[in-house]
């Protein structure tokens, strides 16, 4: 259900985004529209993912029960948004020929990649609220440093994609980029991706529960 929640939210808030929010901004920025993919679109977007995270681990308050899970719903989050995203790109005529094809090969990739951060960030966050934590010290720390990991994976590709014009910065993004930070997400969860058993529970070091009173047998 998660997952189906995730998924969807993505990909209605990918359509509201691409259909009108970036391009009103961009249609303001004039001859500085570069800033759009290297700066306001990756902070803007993965705050918009964020907000979908936020809203489904209300809508189903044990959604996050380890980072894992977080990766997951950033993932199918990420998949959502990036596939409606490049859908509004290809039927405006944005993306052509070898660059509509590149599109489709990285989005799926790239999108999810830059949210799974972010979703440790949610995971983090929700856990934190769950012990009673109040004020500043919810958000800043962890939650606040795997934002910004997401942020700056999805402003590096952005920006090779932007240099690159034409579907190449994306496959570059997609072989240069993403690997390090595949590597850097690897080792969050423990050292190792394990797919096949990826949602098995595992320790969290990340945010511990606070020690028993009972004495150990």
């Amino acid at each position: 259900m998660g997952v189906l929640i995730g998924l969807v939210l993505g990909a209605f808030l990918g359509l509201v985004v691409a259909l009108g929010v970036n391009k009103a901004i961009s249609a303001g920025l004039g001859e500085n529209r570069w800033l759009l993919p290297v700066f306001i679109a990756p902070l803007f977007e993965e705050m918009i993912k964020a907000i979908c995270m936020l809203a489904l681990a209300f809508a189903l308050p044990r959604v996050f029960p380890n980072r894992r899970y977080g990766v997951l719903m950033g993932g199918v989050t990420g998949l959502g948004f990036g596939i409606f995203a490049t859908i509004v790109g290809l039927m405006a005529g944005e993306f052509q020929g070898f660059n509509a094809f590149a599109r489709l090969v990285a989005t799926p990739i790239t999108q999810p990649l830059f949210s799974a951060f972010m979703g440790i960030g949610i995971f983090v966050f929700v856990n934190r609220r769950s012990t009673d934590s109040s004020g500043s010290s919810i958000i800043l720390g962890l939650p606040a440093f795997f934002a910004l990991i997401a942020i700056i994976s999805h402003a590096l590709a952005n920006t090779i994609d932007f240099v690159a014009p034409g579907g190449i910065g994306a496959f570059i993004a997609a072989v240069t980029v993403c690997p390090f930070f595949v590597f850097l997400l690897r080792d969050f969860l423990g050292g190792r991706l394990n797919f096949f058993h990826f949602l098995e529970p595992v320790h969290e070091p990340l945010e511990l529960p606070p020690p028993s009173d009972v004495p150990p047998p």
